[in-house]
């Protein structure tokens, strides 16, 4: 049978050597780590995040001390030094005939108004929808009055083509036809004034504007009479790899003249022509 134990027992039974077992482990006991009171979070949490803020005032007044760094954009590619496209062009052997002349369309044609000095006259995004396309249309607006003026602006980039000439010309007969939709004429005299522009970057068409139009280099070229059939022409030395700007601009109040120049077959044109540096070739009016 099971042995029975009894419930109690006298004083005199209970052992004098005994040690309860929780006062064996009392000491190791103390030593285990309580959970920490919420306010010791709190302290620390507030601690971190005043830190934070402090690291980021830091971080924001090293950067405002310090010079902004720049932005570059598309057209700072231009200020890159362009390399030569003729490496050892001058050991090759030159025909004995002179090179044809060169009729070169401006690389920007674009209209200044005195009137609004801050306008810049880029491409129209209203003939982009037109046109149903997004290329920009190779025409271009000339146009000169008392408070309009036209930048013309070409690079000169062929090998020992720098004899240059601007050419102006306008048909015989102008008529408000099909044939000549976009050409107009004020009432004569009719004189317009050409400038040369300093420059040494390409102008960039979406900041042209009157207020930053190029400054103009002494005095002007000279002063056109414009009259159905004209043919004008200017000569002038033009390094190759150099930008050539012209302004044309009203020589007097009642001076209007206006033209759609087409790159394809222009009828009333402001072109460059380039000629071989060698000696002095002709060109006719057909060649434009």
């Amino acid at each position: 049978m099971p042995q029975e134990y009894p419930l109690s027992c006298a004083a005199e039974d209970i052992d004098h050597d005994y040690i309860p077992l929780l006062s064996l482990f009392a000491e190791d006991l103390s030593k285990v780590d309580h959970p920490r009171s919420p306010l010791l979070y709190n302290r620390l949490t507030v601690l971190a995040v005043v830190a934070g803020v402090l690291c980021t005032c830091l971080n924001i007044f090293a950067y405002a001390s310090t010079s902004r760094a720049q932005v570059r954009h598309f057209m700072d590619i231009v200020h890159l030094r362009r390399p030569s496209q003729f490496f050892g062009i001058d050991r090759v052997t030159r025909p004995p005939h002179e090179s044809p002349a060169l009729v070169i369309y401006p690389n920007m044609l674009q209209v200044i108004n005195r009137s609004e000095p801050r306008t810049a006259y880029s491409d129209d995004p209203v003939r982009f929808a037109q046109s149903g396309t997004l290329v920009a249309p190779e025409d271009r607006l000339f146009k000169v009055t008392s408070e309009v003026s036209t930048i013309v602006e070409f690079r000169t980039v062929d090998y020992h083509m720098e004899q240059c000439e601007i050419a102006v010309f306008l048909p015989e007969h102008i008529t408000q036809t099909l044939e000549y939709p976009h050409i107009q004429l004020g009432d004569a005299p009719i004189l317009m004034d050409i400038w040369k522009l300093r420059t040494t970057y390409p102008i960039d068409p979406k900041l042209l504007t009157w207020s930053t139009r190029p400054s103009r280099v002494g005095n002007k070229v000279d002063t056109v009479a414009v009259a159905p059939g004209l043919n004008y022409t200017y000569r002038f030395q033009c390094p190759s790899d150099s930008l050539q700007v012209f302004e044309f601009s009203a020589a007097t109040p009642t001076t209007s003249v206006e033209w759609s120049q087409d790159h394809d077959s222009p009828i009333a044109a402001v072109v460059l022509v380039q000629h071989s540096s060698a000696g002095t070739s002709q060109h006719t009016r057909e060649e434009f």
